[in-house]
């Protein structure tokens, strides 16, 4: 669990995956109940702890030093943003989708390319936002980040690898986390109602099942170019961008409304 680390020297950041619950510089003697760490690195600004992608610490603790503390990088997004900072990105990214579907004086060929490409980005607008919301949760609350680690439907093997490297670098386990939520397919209605459950303690609904008959074409397009079983291809209309669009802010709301924004 969290705790306050103290540093006899300085402590630079050189990542953008780090951030930290506390903390400060100038700090002659520990603050109380802190746990001494070692520096990492010498030269001539002095012995320091260098926190970067090879050396990450936990992002729940507090960092103390005893001389300097500074960092190369803004913390990357999730770190520093709201639910209601990924929403508005989700409304911006669906706002530019509707310029490029309003295009006109395209031959029939280019239209139907066009709308493939674009079916399949509206759903990677709604997939960012979702994965946007769960990685604000858990990246800001300790027992949320644990909710969903123990939720996660791991295998025995990788379940034991994963405890491993969290009893061996705990930094280096949350990195681990933060990078399997970024890779987890969210174009999955049960995985969304999984996750939310597991993490928010929410219940999403799919009134009609409209949003897994989009995440099945949308599939059907990134995966097989919109060829389906009887060998005919998927034909995608203007209607059918403007119907998914409007289904998906639909489900985007609900999500918004059930965590109380």
């Amino acid at each position: 669990m969290s705790k306050k680390i103290y540093v006899n020297g300085g402590i630079l950041i050189t990542t953008p995956y780090f951030r930290y619950a506390g903390g400060g510089a100038l700090y002659s003697t520990p603050p109380e109940g802190a746990e001494m760490i070692e520096t990492n690195t010498t030269d001539e600004n002095g012995s320091y702890l260098e926190i970067n992608d090879e050396h990450p610490q936990s992002i729940f603790n507090e960092y103390y030093a005893a001389t300097f503390f500074t960092t190369f990088h803004m913390w990357a997004d999730f770190f520093h943003r709201d639910y209601t900072d990924a929403y508005n990105d989700y409304l911006e990214r669906i706002d530019n989708t509707n310029e490029v579907i309003n295009i006109e004086n395209l031959n029939i060929k280019q239209q139907n390319i066009v709308n493939r490409l674009l079916y399949v980005s509206i759903v990677a607008s709604l997939e960012t936002f979702i994965c946007d919301i769960v990685l604000t949760k858990i990246t800001r609350d300790e027992e949320a980040f644990y909710k969903y680690f123990e939720s996660r439907p791991y295998s025995d093997k990788k379940k034991e690898e994963m405890l491993k490297l969290k009893d061996d670098n705990i930094g280096k386990w949350e990195q681990c986390v933060i990078e399997e939520v970024m890779k987890t397919v969210f174009s999955n209605i049960k995985t969304i109602k999984d996750v939310y459950k597991d993490v928010f303690n929410i219940s999403i609904s799919d009134t009609g099942g409209k949003m897994k008959m989009h995440f099945y074409k949308r599939n059907l397009l990134a995966h097989k170019n919109g060829r389906k079983k009887d060998g005919s291809y998927m034909n995608i209309t203007k209607d059918d961008l403007n119907i998914l669009v409007e289904d998906s802010k639909t489900f985007v709301r609900q999500i918004m409304e059930e965590l109380n924004i």
